[in-house]
């Protein structure tokens, strides 16, 4: 047996298919391979994080209702998840969300969409309720319609929900920043929603309810505002069907700055949707007779939305449309008798040959001192809808030119009594009407 001294090298001969062992560079330092390691390290952690944790830490937990544990899931955005509070009034059962009427019955305090926090109740009627709501995401105030769970309100909304985005689409419209403003849509537990941004009161609530007028140069920028909103929406090709003040909202901190609200009723030009449109007191007599109509009906309202802004009280008022009709009647003498011969509601209001079935009720009056506002206002409320402005030729009406037309408190060089009669005789009027319209 030989032995080998140390300074003798001993060789291995590997076995065959062996593969010798791997040799690995020598690493710089400790430091530059954690350097080296990095980018892959930090990828793999990514690859290994759940993308919504807080929301899979909420399953199973008391903050959310046992309905809610299964349909968060559905949200992989979630951030907010209503407050403990609104809990205690949350139902279990996904049900009873609604009330008898299939109206969305909302907690203050608790969410919609995860996302949304209803704050405060806006409004409620039948098309559903108006919640103000803060945007988690944004951190901005807004306001959702939660629309009844009923098809035909449905089928309303989604109507009036092309219309607004139609309208907020066409940017390039001078006057489109005088309707209100879409920031979203939605279905949350088989209720549409639609998401507005949050403006301040409407100008009933803020002047008219306490029989106030607006005056003054205040007065003549909203008119002039409104008659832009309705030029907007005209050159899209929408009729509002449904101008009154109730509809006119206010810019928060802009207390002479407005927005149009309320589309719900609105139709394309030419195309009529329904029968009873308008307001009552705003609702023109083309509608009423059960004539065809368009843009025409939203000047009419406008001239009895300056009246009323002039005066604190309503125009028209009346609790039927014969109340009403007299009411136009005092002010305005009786409709072209060809109006009322081929009215198809003439039973209602005529009689056979043409002639209003009232005579008209006299109610008191009231005094506007512009001479300028009082022939906007009757060349918007002719009898003939051919014969009224149209918004963009009201629109160089000359008591809308803020800059050059005093303001109503210095206009006091002449008083004119707000009687139409006065003005006019009615038997001279019927000459300019536009027969053709009539005869259908």
């Amino acid at each position: 047996m030989s032995h080998l001294s140390p300074h003798e090298h001993f060789h291995f001969t590997p076995k065959p298919h062996s593969q010798s062992p791997r040799r690995m560079p020598p690493a710089a330092s400790k430091v530059s391979a954690r350097k080296e390691m990095a980018p892959f390290q930090r990828k793999r952690r990514n690859t290994v994080v759940p993308s919504i944790p807080k929301k899979l830490q909420l399953v199973n937990s008391p903050q959310l209702t046992e309905y809610e544990q299964d349909e968060v899931l559905s949200y992989p955005d979630a951030i907010f998840f209503g407050t403990p509070e609104s809990k205690k009034l949350i139902p279990s059962d996904p049900k009873q969300y609604d009330d008898c009427n299939h109206c969305y019955r909302g907690k203050i305090g608790d969410h919609i969409i995860y996302r949304y926090e209803i704050e405060s109740i806006l409004g409620r009627g039948a098309f559903g309720v108006v919640y103000e709501c803060l945007d988690h995401e944004t951190k901005q105030k807004c306001a959702i319609k939660v629309v009844t769970n009923d098809p035909k309100y449905s089928q309303q909304v989604l109507s009036e929900l092309q219309y607004m985005i139609r309208l907020n689409s066409d940017t390039t419209h001078p006057y489109n920043h005088h309707i209100v403003k879409l920031l979203s849509h939605f279905t949350f537990r088989n209720h549409l929603c639609i998401c507005i941004e949050l403006l301040g009161p409407n100008l009933y609530r803020s002047v008219l309810r306490q029989h106030d007028s607006l005056r003054g140069l205040r007065f003549k920028r909203i008119a002039r505002e409104i008659l832009e909103a309705i030029n907007h929406i005209h050159s899209c090709g929408i009729v509002h069907c449904d101008l009154k003040p109730e509809n006119i909202l206010i810019i928060p901190n802009s207390p002479n700055d407005i927005k149009l609200i309320d589309f719900g009723t609105s139709c394309n030009i030419g195309a009529k949707h329904f029968d009873y449109i308008q307001t009552r007191s705003y609702r023109a007599p083309e509608v009423m007779f059960g004539y065809p109509y368009s843009t025409p009906i939203d000047i009419w309202s406008y001239g009895c939305l300056l009246a009323e802004f002039a005066r604190g009280l309503p125009l028209f008022p009346g609790n039927s449309e014969e109340e009403v009709f007299e009411k136009q009647i005092s002010l305005l003498g009786p409709p072209p008798i060809q109006m009322g011969k081929n009215a198809p509601r003439r039973k209602h209001f005529f009689t056979p040959d043409g002639n209003p079935k009232k005579k008209g009720i006299k109610s008191s009056k009231s005094r506007i001192d512009d001479s300028l506002l009082l022939d906007l206002i009757i060349k918007c409320l002719n009898w003939d809808p051919e014969q009224r402005l149209t918004a963009d030729v009201a629109l160089e009406h000359p008591w809308l030119k803020i800059e050059d037309t005093p303001s109503l408190e210095e206009s006091k060089e002449k008083d004119f009594e707000f009687d139409f009669e006065l003005k006019f005789d009615p038997k001279k009027m019927t000459h300019i009407q536009s027969q053709s319209f009539f005869k259908l």
